[in-house]
């Protein structure tokens, strides 16, 4: 699925001189030979909710878009130019699910190193943070949410699971209850 570990086969093209002489001098490095142009195609910074309803099953989300479509994940995003991650966290979950966050806690962060979206390998960390809802039986799937399933911890399929960050988070924190 990986095509390429650091994007070389799709980033080429200088953005600002045009030229098909952009390469990479480092793992997230690109410089264009002709005006010297540098990019640092960085890690972004992902955020993701772990929710439990009464009984102690885990809310996750049927994915309804691409990478990893019809797999779970727990809900969550990308974390927007100027946003904080708690920021991001309580507005994916209403966009996602359409529930109000009253509490979240920073549980961990891990990095997922193959997000492909369009051929374009993202590297990511994703910040998790436990979150208390209100009233779980709001939730409706939107956004890019298909479905919403609860899952107590012991009877998760690991296949299932989206991306190797999730599949981690999920471990720790079965580890700590």
């Amino acid at each position: 699925m990986q095509k390429s570990a650091n994007n070389a086969d799709i980033f080429k093209y200088c953005p600002k001189c045009g030229a098909a002489a952009l390469h990479f001098v480092k793992s997230n490095k690109l410089v264009c030979d002709v005006c010297s142009f540098e990019f640092y195609h960085n890690t972004a910074v992902a955020v993701v909710a772990i929710i439990t309803n009464d009984k102690g099953q885990l809310l996750f989300v049927e994915r309804a878009l691409q990478p990893s479509i019809g797999m779970l994940d727990f809900p969550g995003g990308f974390v927007d130019p100027g946003e904080s991650a708690e920021n991001a966290v309580t507005r994916e979950i209403k966009e996602e699910l359409d529930l109000d966050v009253t509490d979240l806690q920073y549980f961990c962060s891990e990095p997922n190193t193959c997000y492909e979206y369009k051929s374009v390998i993202y590297k990511t960390v994703d910040f998790a943070y436990i979150c208390k809802i209100a009233d779980l039986a709001k939730a409706k799937p939107a956004d890019d949410a298909k479905a919403i399933l609860f899952i107590s911890p012991d009877e998760v399929d690991a296949e299932k699971i989206a991306f190797d960050s999730t599949k981690t988070i999920l471990a720790r924190y079965i580890a700590s209850l």
